[in-house]
């Protein structure tokens, strides 16, 4: 049986463990309730936007007007996969899900595609992602803290370079999309080409008069809908992750409220005994005498 300082050590290590994980439970709802808020009000939004796109798309398939972005290639040889994890763990399963659902599209793919391309937005995705073997073209750091519309703006205006240059055919999005404080799924979203399956309720009987030229509004339009696609995946992404966070580290300070519990009740016993034990020894001191 342990000895009462070694219970003592136990106790004041859960003591100090269960500080921690409450202050950064604490830290992960503070910036939760951030995100979540840009979340909601982004999506309304995102959601007008890409049905818009689809049904642009739609009202172009017989007219004349072309743009790189909007074509399709008929083989798609190259992809580009952007995957979304966190700069920091202690976020349950956040992290080792996306990692899973990427390899396993690597694995089940790579015979499909001459080239994959990895891209990794997150520290702990490109750190999971070379212990496992697996090949990273690029690393955006500084991301994930304080996301911008610019700096997504900066990241999709290189890939649109690529893949108007044929440097890529496709580029799909791999990331946690948020549902709740407590769930999450990991997500592939094709962001290049634009789908049309990727709005449920198409309407195309739309017919839309421009007050400019028409090259130029698409050169304007089409890239700022990339860019906002990818920076809602990365705000769903951020929410998930403190949602997780949170969820995690709540966990962690029960847990440690139980082995507490648990070693206080030990220590009583243990202590009961020895003082059982010192007065069994003492009384027959006595009777002896």
């Amino acid at each position: 049986m342990s000895s009462l300082r070694d219970i003592r050590k136990r106790i004041k290590t859960a003591n100090s463990t269960k500080k921690i994980t409450k202050a950064m439970k604490m830290v992960a709802a503070s910036k939760f309730r951030r995100y979540h808020e840009q979340v909601q009000h982004a999506r309304p939004y995102y959601n007008k936007f890409n049905q818009f796109m689809v049904n642009l798309i739609e009202s172009f398939q017989t007219s004349s007007v072309n743009n790189e972005l909007l074509r399709k290639r008929k083989k798609i040889k190259k992809i580009a996969l952007l995957v979304l994890t966190s700069d920091r763990g202690l976020c349950g399963g956040f992290n080792s899900n996306v990692i899973k659902k990427c390899r396993n599209y690597i694995y089940d793919n790579e015979d499909n595609f001459e080239k994959i391309y990895i891209s990794t937005i997150g520290k702990k995705g490109n750190d999971a992602l070379k212990k496992l073997k697996i090949s990273i073209y690029s690393n955006y750091t500084n991301i994930l803290d304080k996301p911008t519309f610019a700096q997504s703006k900066e990241i999709v205006t290189e890939i649109c370079n690529k893949y108007i240059n044929h440097d890529l055919d496709a580029v799909l999005l791999i990331y946690n999309k948020f549902k709740s404080a407590i769930s999450q799924s990991v997500v592939i979203d094709q962001m290049m080409p634009i789908s049309s399956l990727s709005v449920k309720n198409k309407l195309f009987n739309f017919d839309y008069i421009y007050e400019q030229n028409i090259k130029n509004f698409l050169n304007f339009v089409i890239p700022k809908y990339f860019t906002t696609k990818f920076f809602q995946a990365v705000l769903e992404s951020i929410t998930s992750e403190n949602g997780a966070r949170m969820t995690a580290m709540d966990n962690a300070v029960r847990n440690a409220e139980d082995m507490i519990s648990k070693l206080t009740v030990t220590y009583n016993r243990v202590r009961q005994a020895v003082i059982t034990k010192e007065l069994m020894e003492i009384i027959s001191g006595a009777e002896a005498l």
